[in-house]
C-alpha cells in the first residue's frame, strides 16, 4: 500500500473534493509544473510549431559536413543503439540519407556482445576494412571521449547526436548535437526556449538533424514518416511529455492515425487498434522494438521501421511478436525465481537492498524484473547474471532515497569491467574468476547499511484530486482527453473516491488473475477492475477508498466509464501491511484551551509519554506547564507521543510514526499547531541570528534554526544565501555565523533567489496544512 499524496484539494468543500471541468483541469495542469501562460500551448499542441533545427550551435556545421560527404561519395556510418529510442533514431537517419542519395551504412550494436555506446573492438576493424570518412552517432556517444579520439586519429570525423547527460570532458567530435551538452545550444536562446528542448529524446535530436538536411526537400511522405519515428522514440524513451516533446508526439500521433507509416500501421492493425494513443505507442510498439534488442538483435525492429515491402514487414512483425512473447515469458520465469530466492533468505527483512544472482538469467530482461521487485518490496534491486566470457553483468533499479551512482562509486574497485548509471538505475560488470558474487553482494549491502541516516519512506502515489461519483461523467472524460498525449511528467490523471461500499466482486481472465468489482456511494454504482489482483480484503457492504484511472469501456456497442484501480485502502489491507505494535491515534487538532487537562493527564503514573515540540514558539507556550515541558524530547523511543508541532515533511513525520510502531504498541496524540506567515518566519529567523551573534558567539546550526522556526533546513540555507548576498550575514565556519546588520526587507523580497525561498516555504506550509486538515484515517494510513 502506498502513501497517497493528494495534490489538489478544495478547501471550500467539507470532503476536500474538487469540482470537475475547468477548475480541475487548471489544478491538474498546475500540478504538472505549468504556468497559466503555458496552458494554451499545452492544450493545443497541434497549433504549436516545432523549433528550428538551428537552435543547436553545431547544426549548420554538421549539415555542411554531411552534404560534403554526400557530394564526395564518402562512406557515412550511422552508429545506433539497440533500444527503441536508438532504433527509431537510426531509422530516421537511414531514411533521410537514403532520400539524399548518400553512400552510407549502419551498425546497431548487439546488446549482449557490444553493450551501450561506441565499441572500438567492432568499429576499428570496420574502419580498417570499409574506410568510412564520417561517423554519425544516434542516442549515444557523449560519454565516448576516448573512442572518438581514436577514431579522429584514423581520419574519421564524428557528428555526435545524443541526449544523455554530458561528462565533464566532452569528446572532440566534429560536431555535437545534444541539448544537455555545454554550449551546444544557440547562445541567443531564451530560458523558455532552452527549457522547451532540454528533454528531447535521442530520436528527437536525430529528427532535428534530419530536418536540417531535408530543409529543401519536398518529399512530404518522408517527412511525415520520420516525424512518426521521432514521436515513437520519444514515447518509448520515457522522457517528459511536455513542451517540444509534447508537440512532437502530438503531431506524430496525428500522422500515425492517418496510417502514414506502413510498418507501424501494420503493427497496430494486427493488435486491433483503431485510434492510436501515446499509451499504445508505449505499451504495444515500444515493447516489441525493445524485445528484439534485449533478446537477440534489433534488426527485425529496424526493418519494421524502414521497409516498404509488405511481405518483409509482416515477417518482421511476426518475428517481433515472437520476441515479445519470449520476453514476457522470460520476465515471468525470472521474477518467480527471484521471489523464490528472496523467500529463502532469512535475513531479507533486515537487508536494505535486493542483491540476487543466477547465471542463467538473460541480461536483456533482468532490468525489467528488477523494476518489478522494486515495485513489490520498495528496496533497490540488483539482479546479476553471467555472460559467455564468465563476466558478471548486473542491472539495477533504485528508489528515491538512495542515489545508485553514489552506491556504485563507493564500490568501484570491484567493478573491474566497468559501471555506470544515474540516481534511479544503473549497471556494472566484474570478472567472476577474480571476484565472487558473495564479495560483491556483501560490499553492496554493507554500503547501504552504512547509510543509517537514510530511512526509506515507501512508495508515494500522486492523486490529482478527490472526486465523488457524480463527477464521473462525460465532462471528466473530455477533460482527461485534453491532457493527451500522456506519459512521463504528464501521466494519465489518477483520482480517488473515499468510503465506497462493496456490492460484489469476481475474478476475470483464464486463470482468474484479475478482479472485477462493483461498489456504491451516494446511490451511484461504480464498476471497477484491478489487473493482476485476484481479491481484495473487503467483504460485501464494507467500505474502501479507491485510487483509479477512469477509462471508457465499450461492450456490445454501449459505452460506459470503468474505474481502473491503481491502489485501494481498507481496514483489512492496513492490518495486513503493518508490522510491529498497534498504534492508536487521538485527535485534538480542533480543540483549544485544553492545556490544563493535558498537563494533568501526563502527570498520571501510568502515562509514559514524549512530546514533539521543536519550535521556540511552542516551547515558550509549554514553559508554563512543568509536566508537559519536562516531556519534550529530541530522540523518540518506545513511549507514547504527543505532537504539539510537526516535522517539516511527510517523510519525516511518517518515519517517526513508523519508528514508534516498530517499537511496540503506542498512542499518538495530534495537537493543533499554529503556523506563522512567511514574513513572520523570516523576521523570527533574523532575530535568532542577531541573538546568536550577540549571545552565543555566533554558534548556531542550520538544523537548530530549522527546528526552532518549524521550517526546513533548505529554507534556512536559502535564507542564509540571500542574507549573505545582501551583506547582512557572514558565514564564518560550519555552524558559526556573524550577523552584521538587518537587511532592507524590500531588497530581501526583491532578491532573485526569493522565489526559490517562497517555493521552499510553500512546500513546508502545504504539509503543515495537510496535517491540520487531513482525515484521521489518512494519517493512520501513513503507517
Amino acid at each position: 500500500m502506498k502513501f497517497w499524496n493528494i495534490k489538489n484539494q478544495n478547501e471550500n468543500k467539507a470532503d476536500g473534493s474538487l469540482d470537475t471541468k475547468d477548475s480541475l483541469l487548471c489544478s491538474v495542469l498546475k500540478s504538472r509544473g505549468l504556468e497559466e501562460s503555458e496552458f494554451e500551448d499545452f492544450l493545443n499542441p497541434l497549433n504549436v510549431s516545432l523549433s528550428s533545427p538551428y537552435i543547436f550551435a553545431d547544426m549548420e556545421r554538421a549539415k555542411k559536413r554531411i552534404e560534403e560527404a554526400i557530394s564526395k561519395d564518402e562512406l557515412i556510418l550511422i552508429w545506433g543503439d539497440f533500444d527503441a529510442d536508438g532504433v527509431t533514431s537510426s531509422a530516421i537517419l537511414y531514411k533521410t540519407l537514403s532520400a539524399l542519395g548518400a553512400n552510407f551504412d549502419y551498425i546497431i550494436p548487439d546488446r549482449e556482445k557490444m553493450g551501450h555506446g561506441i565499441n572500438t573492438k567492432v568499429l576499428l576493424p570496420y574502419i580498417a576494412k570499409k574506410k568510412p570518412k564520417l561517423l554519425i552517432t544516434v542516442d549515444c556517444g557523449i560519454s565516448n571521449e576516448k573512442e572518438i579520439s581514436v577514431i579522429k586519429a584514423l581520419g574519421v570525423d564524428t557528428i555526435l547526436t545524443d541526449h544523455h547527460k554530458a561528462p565533464e570532458n566532452l569528446p572532440k567530435a566534429y560536431a555535437i548535437i545534444n541539448p544537455k551538452a555545454p554550449n551546444s545550444l544557440d547562445e541567443k536562446l531564451s530560458i523558455a526556449e532552452i527549457k522547451n528542448v532540454s528533454e528531447l529524446a535521442g530520436a528527437g535530436v536525430a529528427y532535428k538533424l534530419a530536418s536540417a538536411l531535408l530543409e529543401k526537400n519536398d518529399n512530404k511522405k518522408l517527412k511525415d514518416e520520420i516525424l512518426i519515428l521521432a514521436a515513437a522514440g520519444t514515447v518509448a524513451d520515457v522522457v517528459p511529455l511536455l513542451y517540444e516533446n509534447r508537440v512532437l508526439v502530438s503531431k506524430g500521433l496525428e500522422l500515425v492515425n492517418k496510417g502514414l507509416h506502413k510498418g507501424i500501421n501494420l503493427l497496430f492493425k494486427a493488435n486491433n487498434k483503431d485510434k492510436i494513443t501515446s499509451y499504445d505507442m508505449a505499451f504495444i510498439l515500444a515493447p516489441r522494438i525493445n524485445a528484439a534488442g534485449r533478446l537477440k538483435t534489433a534488426e527485425p525492429a529496424f526493418r519494421l521501421l524502414i521497409e516498404e515491402d509488405e511481405k518483409k514487414l509482416k515477417d518482421s512483425l511476426k518475428e517481433l511478436d515472437g520476441y515479445n512473447r519470449i520476453r514476457q515469458n522470460l520476465c515471468d520465469k525470472i521474477y518467480e525465481e527471484a521471489i523464490e530466492q528472496i523467500e529463502k533468505n532469512k535475513d531479507f527483512k533486515n537487508q536494505k537492498a535486493i542483491v540476487l544472482f543466477n547465471e542463467d538469467w538473460h541480461i536483456g530482461v533482468i532490468g525489467i524484473v528488477a523494476s518489478k521487485l522494486v515495485e513489490k518490496y520498495y528496496k533497490p534491486a540488483f539482479l546479476i547474471t553471467k555472460d559467455d566470457e564468465n563476466k558478471a553483468r548486473c542491472s539495477i533499479r533504485g528508489i528515491k532515497e538512495y542515489n545508485i551512482v553514489e552506491i556504485l562509486d563507493e564500490n568501484k574497485e570491484l567493478f573491474t569491467e566497468g559501471y555506470g548509471g544515474h540516481s534511479l538505475a544503473g549497471g556494472f560488470s566484474f570478472d567472476l574468476e577474480k571476484i565472487s558474487f558473495e564479495t560483491v553482494k556483501n560490499a553492496i549491502l554493507n554500503t547501504f547499511n552504512s547509510k543509517e541516516e537514510i530511512k526509506p519512506k515507501g512508495a508515494t502515489l500522486d492523486i490529482d484530486a478527490i472526486l465523488e461519483p457524480e463527477n464521473i461523467n462525460e465532462d471528466l472524460m473530455n477533460m482527461i482527453e485534453k491532457l493527451e498525449p500522456t506519459g512521463q511528467d504528464n501521466p494519465p490523471p489518477v483520482f480517488c473516491i473515499n468510503n465506497i461500499s462493496l456490492i460484489s466482486k469476481k475474478t476475470m481472465g483464464k486463470e482468474g488473475s484479475h478482479l472485477s468489482f462493483r461498489g456504491t456511494k451516494n446511490g451511484a454504482e461504480l464498476n471497477c477492475v484491478w489487473w493482476r489482483h485476484s481479491d481484495i480484503p473487503v467483504s460485501v457492504s464494507e467500505n474502501f477508498d479507491l485510487a483509479f484511472e477512469p477509462k471508457i469501456n465499450e461492450f456490445n456497442g454501449e459505452k460506459s466509464i470503468r474505474l481502473y484501480t491503481v491502489d485501494l485502502k481498507c481496514e483489512g489491507m492496513q492490518n495486513t501491511h503493518n508490522d510491529g505494535g498497534i498504534v492508536k491515534f487521538y485527535d485534538h487538532r480542533q480543540k483549544t484551551g485544553i492545556l490544563d487537562q493535558i498537563e494533568e493527564y501526563v502527570k498520571r503514573p501510568n502515562v509514559d509519554i514524549q512530546i514533539f515540540a521543536n519550535k521556540i514558539k511552542t516551547r515558550m507556550l509549554l514553559k508554563d506547564y512543568p509536566a508537559l515541558n519536562s516531556k519534550i524530547a529530541e530522540e523518540f523511543s518506545g513511549y507514547d507521543l504527543m505532537f504539539f508541532d510537526y516535522p517539516v515533511s511527510i517523510e519525516e513525520f511518517t518515519e517517526i510514526l513508523r519508528q514508534k510502531q516498530l517499537a511496540g504498541d503506542c498512542k499518538i496524540h495530534l495537537m493543533k499547531e499554529d503556523f506563522d506567515s512567511m514574513e513572520n518566519c523570516i523576521k523570527q529567523l533574523i532575530g535568532m541570528l542577531k541573538y546568536a551573534t550577540n549571545n552565543k558567539s555566533g554558534k548556531v546550526s542550520i538544523a537548530e534554526l530549522a527546528g526552532m522556526t518549524g521550517l526546513s533546513e533548505e529554507f534556512i540555507q536559502k535564507s542564509f544565501d540571500i542574507l549573505e548576498d545582501l551583506n547582512s550575514l557572514e558565514i564564518l565556519d560550519i555552524d558559526e555565523i556573524k550577523f552584521l546588520t538587518p537587511p532592507s526587507m524590500d531588497n530581501f523580497y526583491k532578491h532573485p533567489e526569493f522565489s526559490m525561498l517562497e517555493e521552499e516555504f510553500k512546500k513546508v506550509a502545504e504539509f503543515k496544512k495537510y496535517i491540520a486538515q487531513a482525515p484521521l484515517s489518512d494519517i493512520k494510513n501513513l503507517i
